[in-house]
């Protein structure tokens, strides 16, 4: 019960939440990177209509939001970790303390 007081579960949650947004928006801006160095690819080919190409990023959207869907980001934050690793904290400091 101790360490519950100690373990600021919402400035934890918070920190999760900082760095979640942070990594969507990178995540977001290589997104708009790939997409228009393909649609960039697309106009230079002279044999391609403005349909066909719509057709192909249409085509490319749906690929890239199921190869998102489907990937695991190992290098995300992981809340429990996060919560896991405070904890910790608090046992060493707490073990530290007691030794005296």
């Amino acid at each position: 019960k101790m360490l519950q007081r100690k373990l600021n579960r919402n400035e934890i949650e918070a920190k999760y939440q900082e760095l979640m947004d942070k990594r969507n928006e990178e995540k977001r801006i290589k997104r708009e990177e790939d997409r228009e160095t393909k649609l960039k690819e697309l106009k230079e080919d002279e044999e391609k209509t403005p349909e066909m190409i719509e057709e192909e990023m249409n085509e490319w959207d749906k690929q890239r939001d199921q190869e998102e869907a489907d990937e695991d980001d190992p290098e995300a934050p992981n809340l429990d970790a996060m919560l896991d690793e405070q904890k910790e904290k608090l046992v060493e400091a707490r073990n530290t303390q007691s030794d005296f």
